[in-house]
């Protein structure tokens, strides 16, 4: 379930400079997501496991031991919806970009994830491969 003051705590956070810049297993795609839930329910989506990550590396590693990204996401999250066309402000995408898959944050009119070097960037919709419901 979303707070009622889901909207201004999403925005308060994707747009807060210290988290346009990727650091691995604080603010890398995975966890921005996270946080990004966390705001908006008060719920932490990875409060079950205990994998922890300091470099990209380590990340794949756990991804791996899970089964890779798509279905680290669904054990947390569930199945996708249907149509990624019908996500919500809020919602995760699954973005693949130059054979690169990452998470992103949906907010409505455009996809956010922190990067290396640009900050925060924003992605079209129509990357996102499928979309999974945060909150609602």
């Amino acid at each position: 379930m979303r707070r009622e003051d889901w909207t201004t705590r999403l925005y308060e956070f994707v747009y807060d400079p210290t988290n346009a810049t990727i650091a691995w297993g604080t603010n890398d795609c995975v966890m921005f997501a996270a946080n990004c839930a966390r705001h908006i329910t008060d719920q932490d989506p990875l409060e079950f496991t205990n994998e922890t990550w300091s470099d990209e590396s380590e990340a794949q590693e756990v991804l791996d031991r899970m089964g890779g990204l798509f279905a680290a996401v669904c054990s947390v999250l569930g199945p996708p919806i249907d149509n990624p066309l019908m996500a919500q402000r809020g919602d995760v995408a699954l973005v693949e970009v130059s054979n690169t898959s990452f998470l992103a944050v949906h907010l409505g009119d455009r996809l956010v994830v922190p990067s290396k070097e640009q900050g925060l960037i924003e992605i079209k919709v129509s990357h996102a491969r499928c979309v999974w419901k945060v909150g609602r």
